[in-house]
């Protein structure tokens, strides 16, 4: 039997340290065919705006972990994860450098070298380390699968997959045969868990018992060809979850215990073990390492068995490399045993402990703060990810929202606790929580002490406005002032509304949007203290035009214009009228933002459309067509002065470079970035930003002779790039350049200077 494979090949110049995408596809001959990584849904007029995607997802929770060349690579939830254990670095590979994903079940390596890294969805990546190229191949274009170990032996990889076995050739690049049928006594398309070669015969671990086949048998799709093991024959019960070979022997693990294979008999030998659900088998010697859900043992002679305290969190995986026994962790990246010690060695990659993020906002040192409903909140500086579950229980639990007030504090709507203000600073993060205490904040009717802030946004006057979802009080819309006044609202209807969305417009009018009954506006005519003269205005007239009542999304841009979200579109209000927006990717919307250069940012359940300043184009961005982590959009955020996009997602966080940062009112701060531009055949760019509105940027020679111009119309934001070329497409010389930019009218002008470097 012959299986098709569709392989999609990626070249990267990744070195394990410096990550970058070079090419993007090739045609390999045979059976293998071509599809193009990227599939284009539209042609889009800003594409080429988003630049140098990042990716960021939990890599502390490790699958599977291998040893090969001083290295260790892991399977991880959120990427490849290679650890230097001579340096103690890290590095990761991701979508964003050319993986067909990032949920990865299962890694080896084979007699080339090249890393193997199973996807949750059955694609395969194979990674050369020596050279950046990622290969990924695609056992089965209609469905997916999941693959739980690898064997390697030379030509041949076999490949335990949810259905059976896979016999994969290296020297024919082709998926030779699928073994279904592992004996009489096992279902069709049993679970394949676990792979050994061992003595000619190869062992298979699967959810029924052991399946054995001799390698000398040349028809192993024959059933007849297989031996199956179970309980009745001295195994422990239950799915094969581990195999190894010890002094010769195998060793079988299961979900119930561990058995040692002596001639043709088995005998149990974990009777003396303290959990008996085993994880992951490791040898060193003639010891023998098993990993249980809550710790790890040893023995020397399977009888009496040591547990090796202090391993973080719970052990999915262990491997031995230079006498030194390694553990995967579900939740806290590597582990390295210290004998002498008996304690664990903690290998933290630099990664959020989440991979769900629910909403996103930048302080004024650029710092993104984010929340997830599962794991608390965290923040990234740029280099470093904080992770505050180290707090305990203060910071953890269900967030839903975040926002920076003027003095800097971070403001966080927890379901169950109210809300939390953090004030960073000096190396120290202070915490005070708001709930009922002082009659601050109200409980749900069924649990008065249950406190839900879903929603936190901040006015052009430092007020912040909480929704109160739930409470028993009706008080369901709060502000609070600079000062630390608070003020209530009582909507009408309060005792049934749900706030999802607020934002509070350039005219103080508070627009709220509802899970299930629209939206309503209340002008408080800049009164905040004084309820009489508060005013119900046109809510109920938006409401009636939109497709539906659920609103997902609230913005106002920089023209005054009213975004709404709902779960059936997009629709925009200005000037008393209600309007809706077509060619979304999707009306499902989940979230609305307006980024710096006044572009509206649509985040559906099925990726992102931005909507151009000027609202005359459209450009569409899915995981299908750019390197997004995730199409389930919850959040974004800017920061205004890198220009850097951050895109929230139920599956990691995408970082993406625009072009569009705050626009200037002069040029006083003009300012072109990196210098020297080093142009030695990648993708170099050279930036010019902190330009004004109608920018246009000229490039020329030392002597004034034009080498590429950028009218108004082909800057987006208050950035420019430029890629060192001229204006027939060539490559420049060497030399000292000067950037010059212009306002519109050409009343105003600043320059600069570039030297760029041909290598």
């Amino acid at each position: 039997m012959r299986e098709t494979v569709t392989t999609i090949k990626s070249q990267f110049n990744v070195n394990l340290a410096e990550k970058k995408r070079v090419c993007t596809a090739s045609r390999l001959a045979g059976l293998f065919f071509l599809v193009a990584f990227f599939t284009q849904i539209l042609t889009i007029s800003a594409i080429a705006q988003l630049r140098d995607w990042r990716t960021f997802t939990n890599t502390r929770a490790v699958n599977q972990i291998i040893a090969h060349d001083d290295l260790l690579f892991a399977a991880t939830t959120g990427g490849l994860l290679v650890f230097d254990h001579q340096t103690g670095s890290f590095e990761t590979l991701t979508n964003a450098d050319g993986l067909g994903g990032n949920n990865i079940t299962a890694v080896t390596a084979d007699r080339n070298g090249t890393i193997w890294a199973a996807l949750s969805d059955g694609k395969v990546n194979l990674f050369e380390p020596e050279t950046g190229e990622i290969e990924l191949l695609v056992f089965d274009q209609q469905r997916s699968f999941t693959i739980n170990d690898f064997y390697a032996v030379g030509d041949t990889m076999y490949i335990a997959f949810d259905f059976g076995v896979g016999e994969y050739r290296l020297d024919r690049n082709e998926l030779k045969e699928i073994y279904q049928q592992l004996g009489l006594g096992f279902s069709p398309g049993v679970a394949a868990t676990a792979l050994l070669l061992h003595n000619q015969a190869l062992y298979v671990g699967t959810a029924q018992g052991l399946a054995t086949a001799s390698m000398s048998i040349p028809n192993l799709k024959a059933p007849q060809s297989w031996t199956n093991l179970t309980s009745s024959d001295g195994l422990p019960t239950g799915e094969v979850t581990g195999l190894t070979v010890l002094d010769g022997k195998v060793v079988v693990a299961t979900t119930t215990g561990i058995a040692i294979q002596e001639n043709d008999d088995w005998t149990v030998v974990s009777n003396n073990l303290p959990d008996q659900t085993i994880k992951a088998l490791a040898v060193s010697g003639t010891t023998l390492f098993a990993a249980t859900p809550f710790a790890v043992f040893q023995s020397d002679d399977l009888v009496n068995w040591n547990r090796l305290d202090g391993f973080p969190g719970e052990p999915n995986d262990l491997v031995v490399t230079d006498g030194r026994v390694w553990g995967a962790s579900k939740n806290s990246g590597l582990a390295e045993y210290e004998a002498e010690q008996n304690s664990w060695i903690v290998h933290e990659p630099n990664s959020p402990k989440t991979a769900s993020f629910s909403s996103l906002a930048v302080d004024q040192n650029g710092t993104l703060w984010a929340t997830s409903p599962i794991d608390g909140f965290l923040s990234f500086d740029g280099e470093i990810w904080q992770n505050y579950d180290e707090l305990g229980s203060t910071a953890r639990g269900d967030y839903r929202s975040v926002v920076i007030d003027d003095s800097g504090r971070v403001w966080l709507g927890v379901w169950g606790r109210g809300v939390q203000v953090l004030q960073p600073g000096g190396g120290t993060l202070q915490i005070a929580g708001y709930d009922t205490t002082g009659g601050l904040l109200a409980g749900i009717p069924n649990d008065l002490g249950y406190v839900v802030v879903n929603e936190v946004t901040k006015d052009r006057h430092g007020n912040i406005w909480l929704s109160n979802l739930g409470a028993a009080t009706n008080r369901k819309l709060v502000a609070v002032t600079p000062e630390g006044e608070w003020v209530y609202f009582t909507p009408p209807n309060a005792s049934r509304i749900e706030i999802n969305r607020i934002i509070v417009d350039q005219f103080d009018q508070i627009w709220y949007g509802m899970s299930n009954d629209g939206v309503e506006v209340i002008d408080y005519r800049r009164t905040l203290f004084d309820p009489t003269d508060d005013v119900l205005t046109f809510g109920n007239t938006v409401s009636a035009q939109l497709a539906s009542n659920r609103i997902t999304g609230l913005a106002e841009d920089a023209d005054g214009t009213i975004w709404i979200g709902t779960n059936d579109g997009l629709f925009f209000w200005f000037a008393n009228q209600i309007s809706r927006q077509f060619r979304l990717i999707s009306n499902d919307v989940t979230v609305v933002r307006i980024d710096p250069s006044n572009n509206k940012w649509i985040g559906t359940s099925s990726g992102i459309t931005i909507i151009s300043s000027d609202n005359a184009s459209l450009s569409y961005y899915t995981t299908e067509n750019s390197p997004l982590v995730s199409n389930i959009i919850t959040d974004f955020a800017f920061n205004p002065e890198t220009g850097e996009a951050y895109i929230a997602t139920t599956n990691g966080l995408s970082v993406v470079a625009t072009p569009f940062t705050t626009l200037r009112q002069d040029f006083s701060q003009l300012s072109g970035y990196p210098n020297p531009l080093i142009l030695d055949g990648g993708d170099a760019q050279f930036t010019i930003t902190n330009l004004v509105r109608q920018s246009s940027v000229s490039i020329f020679t030392e002597d004034g002779r034009l080498i590429k111009a950028f009218p108004p119309g082909s800057i987006s934001g208050a950035q420019a790039t430029w890629d060192g070329r001229n204006e027939n497409g060539d490559f420049v010389p060497s030399g000292i350049y000067l950037f010059v930019a212009q306002n519109s009218d050409g009343s105003a002008s600043a320059a600069g200077k570039v030297a760029v470097v041909r290598r």
